[in-house]
């Protein structure tokens, strides 16, 4: 036995159900495009990270060889000076 009421019911539902999946299809798109912008702006700030990170490592290695470079000029005239003793 079937009701006239029945059909309309189960029409009303999957049409519920599509719209339920379309909202849910554009709240992924919406989120996957904010995925995408934070990914975007996360390779950005590594990217500055890298080359600030660079100039850092530039400039150490810098000071580094600075004071080697004083530190065997230092030894050399202690060396030197020690010898005309």
């Amino acid at each position: 036995m079937k009701r006239e009421n029945e059909d309309h019911l189960f029409k009303w539902v999957d049409e519920a159900l599509l719209e339920e999946i379309r909202m849910v299809e554009e709240k992924c798109k919406l989120v996957a495009q904010d995925v995408n912008a934070l990914r975007m702006e996360v390779m950005g700030t590594m990217k500055v990270h890298n080359i600030n990170f660079k100039k850092m490592e530039d400039a150490i290695s810098n000071k580094i060889m600075k004071t080697v470079g004083l530190a065997s000029v230092i030894l050399c005239s202690i060396v030197w000076l020690w010898g005309r003793v």
